[in-house]
């Protein structure tokens, strides 16, 4: 999806490699409510991803599409076998993604669900590793208020290219974007701070 970092490109074409839609298991679990006065349901998966405008100047596109196993979540990565190994030693239960665009980029937003909050922690890690070795200069910035964001950026020339890791318990979640606008960073930022304000501290998925 990223022409200028290779290894980026790669890593946002897997939200397009799934096979189910996430939007069909809410469409179910909606029939399975019971009166108005049930208590306030868990946060699902799918609550971690980037909604509507959050990621100013951009909108979700399509449904997102879920990856059951590590190995159809590093399908789209050439030699994605390390990574698939990782992943299964980290836990991994499934992931959601989802593609945005603007009418100056495009980008991706997804959430991995993995055994633990420890997990969680080696795959950012891990994950920041690989995106930063590429060729040219790699910028990192924070995004204030979310103190488990880990932003990093590839300058252009045109378009230039922003991303963000952030930890939640269990899970890990990438927001990034590709834009040609100066502050190519200021979406992500509020991606990252609108997701933080729905599913921080709120029961869910992730939390563990």
């Amino acid at each position: 999806m990223c022409s200028v970092q290779p290894s980026a490109t790669a890593r946002r074409a897997r939200a397009l490699a799934a096979a189910l839609i996430a939007g069909l298991v809410s469409i179910a679990a909606a029939g399975c409510g019971s009166s108005s006065h049930s208590q306030k349901p868990d946060l699902e998966l799918s609550a971690y991803l980037v909604r509507g405008n959050e990621e100013t100047g951009f909108q979700t596109t399509g449904s997102p599409a879920t990856s059951t196993t590590a190995a159809l979540w590093t399908a789209e990565i050439p030699n994605g076998q390390a990574e698939q190994s990782r992943l299964v030693t980290e836990g991994f239960h499934r992931a959601i993604s989802t593609q945005t665009a603007s009418a100056h980029g495009q980008g991706v937003s997804w959430v991995m669900e993995l055994g633990s909050s420890r997990d969680a922690e080696r795959e950012q890690t891990a994950e920041l590793r690989d995106f930063i070795h590429v060729p040219g200069p790699v910028g990192h910035f924070t995004v204030r208020g979310v103190p488990t964001a880990e932003g990093f950026t590839y300058p252009g020339p045109n378009p230039q290219d922003a991303n963000a890791l952030v930890r939640e318990g269990r899970c890990l979640l990438l927001i990034g974007d590709q834009e040609s606008a100066s502050d190519y960073r200021a979406p992500v930022i509020a991606a990252v701070r609108a997701i933080w304000t729905r599913t921080n501290k709120n029961k869910g998925a992730c939390t563990g």
